[in-house]
């Protein structure tokens, strides 16, 4: 377990907490970890993205700000365990609607996508605003992922 006191702070639109360098040392990765945990008591499970510089942060959303009682520049106790599982990404709503919408006759093939692959995938897109070019065989990839068929319009 990785216990450490950190402050959250505003990067642009964004909540974010730094951890610090011993805390950062710990983890098993200096690319994205999962990991869960509590921030002030209230439970988390998430990845912890790579700051470029050895070190790593967290991105905190509106509801865990709320139930933690975080607040910016005041410091916070948190406690992580690195893991194996990859928390299943949030579906933006456009993109749920999306999928309720598609037509069941066309859900008949399938292949395994990760959910540590998922997670990166949709920050490249939803987060990081990068385009998805999808090509001809595309259409047959991650049958059982309903995100990335919404993601490219279509399937097999």
């Amino acid at each position: 377990m990785i216990d450490f006191d950190a402050q959250p702070e505003s990067l642009g639109p964004l909540t974010i907490m730094r951890l610090p360098d011993l805390a950062s040392q710990e983890l098993p990765s200096r690319g994205q970890v999962s990991a869960s945990g509590t921030i002030n008591d209230a439970e988390i499970a998430t990845v912890i993205e790579p700051d470029g510089r050895r070190g790593h942060w967290l991105r905190l959303d509106q509801s865990l700000i709320a139930e933690a009682g975080l607040e910016v520049g005041v410091a916070a106790h948190v406690r992580l365990e690195a893991g194996v599982e990859w928390p299943e990404p949030v579906v933006p709503d456009d993109l749920a609607q999306a999928l309720a919408d598609a037509p069941e006759e066309i859900q008949d093939m399938w292949q395994d996508i990760t959910d540590e692959q998922k997670a990166r995938l949709v920050k490249l897109v939803k987060e990081e605003g990068k385009g998805v070019v999808a090509l001809h065989h595309c259409l047959v990839s991650y049958q059982a992922w309903p995100e990335f068929t919404a993601m490219i319009g279509g399937k097999f």
